[in-house]
């Protein structure tokens, strides 16, 4: 069987944010934590589309809230919500620089962000306050130099392994 070398790349990079999502931090700085998994996603729906679609936002949102102990769908409505939003706004995201992608980039967290917060104050009756909106900026932070760093990964037609 073969494998094309993107799907590994693609395959890592989603294991490496759910490691990093699933990583302990202290109670003092896990409010900051990127948003690992939702940049993932959206990088590779700004390059592959087409590789890359609501199989791969169902897939990570599934395990993303089996890693967080969150609400199983939670997560999965929330990355599809994304996915749907970077394929009627492709062009956008694939015309547009890395600074210019911060901007579409901060609105879908926040919309992810903010579908996550509805849903855990609506079925936990818990309201997180204004400190779970401190992964934002740290997201869009982090997003150039993610972005950077995966831009170095072959996603074109590559040879098959």
């Amino acid at each position: 069987m073969r494998i094309e070398a993107w799907r590994i790349y693609q395959a890592l990079s989603l294991i490496a944010a759910l490691t990093l999502l699933a990583w302990p931090l202290p109670d003092s700085y896990a409010p900051w934590q990127p948003q690992w998994v939702a940049m993932i996603l959206i990088f590779w729906m700004s390059v592959r589309p087409e590789k890359a679609g609501f199989g791969m936002a169902w897939a990570a949102g599934l395990l993303s809230d089996l890693v967080t102990g969150s609400w199983i769908g939670i997560h999965v409505l929330s990355y599809c919500l994304i996915v749907f939003l970077c394929l009627r706004f492709y062009r956008v995201l694939q015309l547009s620089s890395t600074l210019q992608k911060t901007f579409p980039v901060g609105f879908l967290l926040v919309l992810h962000m903010g579908y996550l917060h509805l849903f855990s104050i609506f079925l936990s009756n818990i309201d997180p306050g204004l400190l779970y909106w401190a992964s934002l900026p740290t997201s869009l932070l982090v997003w150039p130099i993610l972005h950077h760093l995966m831009k170095k990964i072959p996603v074109g037609e590559t040879p098959m392994i």
